[in-house]
């Protein structure tokens, strides 16, 4: 490579060898980190770098260092039949691979009826806070009834401004539990409340 006037984009072997150096970086990454932040906190758990959603096939190299393995994923969820569609065997895959507990650290279903653009920023859209409360209570449900998911981090507290968050990261959408005045939408905090609860039973 410190030869080379020009490197190959394609082909088996060079897919090969950028998924090898991949593990190897990770390896290293997860080496170090854990190693450090073992030495000055042993006292906790490490919870892993919340991959956004996907990740190369590191999954084994992550599950061999941390505590619990944590991601992103903003999922699918069908409002007629009452089931989320492309998380579970996701989740499935990924815990599969890395042998540890799982943490979602995001997800979300922005509603179009808040007033607010919705143009900017993952998740599935839905039409009303109606179908908003009835998604998260369908996403939730499934979580908490996987025996290794051991925690769910619901994306956000508040919703974004119309204008976008700023110029270089205008999210404008309704993920919050409250909106930008800080008032709650009720079907969703109603339903965050009664399903939240039902946690540790499920």
């Amino acid at each position: 490579l410190a030869a080379a006037t020009q490197i190959p984009s394609q082909g088996a072997a060079v897919l090969r060898d950028r998924l090898e150096f991949v593990r190897k970086i990770a390896e290293r990454y997860f080496t170090a980190t854990c190693k450090a932040i073992r030495e000055a906190d042993p006292n906790h758990m490490i919870l892993g770098c919340r991959f956004a959603g996907f990740a190369p096939p590191i999954w084994d190299i992550a599950g061999a260092h941390l505590d619990t393995v944590s991601v992103n994923y903003y999922g699918t969820v069908d409002l007629e039949r009452g089931t989320t569609t492309d998380m579970p065997a996701a989740m499935a895959r990924y815990h599969a691979q890395a042998r540890r507990p799982l943490m979602i650290t995001e997800w979300s279903f922005p509603a179009l009826d808040a007033g607010l653009p919705c143009l900017h920023g993952a998740g599935q859209r839905v039409p009303t806070q109606k179908d908003k409360a009835r998604a998260y209570a369908i996403y939730q449900t499934a979580l908490f009834s996987m025996p290794y998911m051991v925690g769910s981090d619901y994306f956000m507290w508040v919703d974004q401004p119309p204008l976008g968050i700023s110029s270089t990261f205008p999210e404008d959408s309704n993920y919050g539990l409250v909106d930008v005045n800080d008032r709650p939408w009720p079907e969703l905090t109603a339903t965050a409340s009664k399903v939240n609860r039902r946690a540790v039973t499920l």
